[in-house]
């Protein structure tokens, strides 16, 4: 049996007697019996709001605006992702993604930080390779070396360099290990 406490918010039954006594400000006894559970169990949970670390990070820097200077406050240049996300797409994802983004404002403890799968890339027997800006095919690979693992979303951006245009990096993060 659940235990309540003073302050719970429970959801009774009563009947028409019961009804009557309350609209005429008597004082009612309610049993046990009566009680069928708390408020929040009567409540749909909501869904949680999901976002990568690159796009929380971002979100952070905003999260202390009203939603309608937050939206306008998103850049390209300062806030990539976010931008993309909100204001690239089509019509009823990119107004479903502003929906989320005001969402997560008003109720910053649904967010859920999801982290994104990282693996190395290797094509024809080499791996690639980020340092600084710059992106390489070479020989050698160190696995304690964080510049050799990339998410998908990374490899998207980095397919789009001229360099790399004819070559399949995400096929290649998939078949990886």
């Amino acid at each position: 049996m659940t235990e309540y406490k003073k302050g719970d918010k429970v959801v009774v039954e009563i009947d028409e007697i019961d009804a009557d006594k309350l609209k005429e400000n008597y004082n009612l006894d309610i049993y046990n019996n009566q009680v069928l559970g708390k408020l929040e169990d009567f409540q749909p949970a909501q869904e949680k709001i999901k976002m990568t670390v690159e796009e929380k990070k971002e979100f952070d820097k905003l999260a202390s605006m009203s939603p309608l200077c937050a939206l306008l406050k998103v850049d390209k240049d300062t806030q990539p992702i976010l931008y993309n996300k909100l204001w690239h797409g089509h019509g009823d994802d990119k107004a479903s993604n502003q929906f989320e983004f005001i969402k997560a404002l008003e109720h910053p403890e649904l967010i859920e930080v999801v982290h994104e799968d990282v693996k190395t890339v290797k094509v024809a027997g080499l791996y690639l390779w980020k340092y600084k800006n710059e992106y390489k095919l070479v020989a050698d690979f160190d696995m304690r070396n964080e510049n050799y693992y990339f998410t998908k979303r990374e490899l998207k951006k980095i397919n789009e360099l001229e360099q790399f245009k004819h070559v399949d990096l995400v096929g290649a993060w998939e078949d990886g290990e």
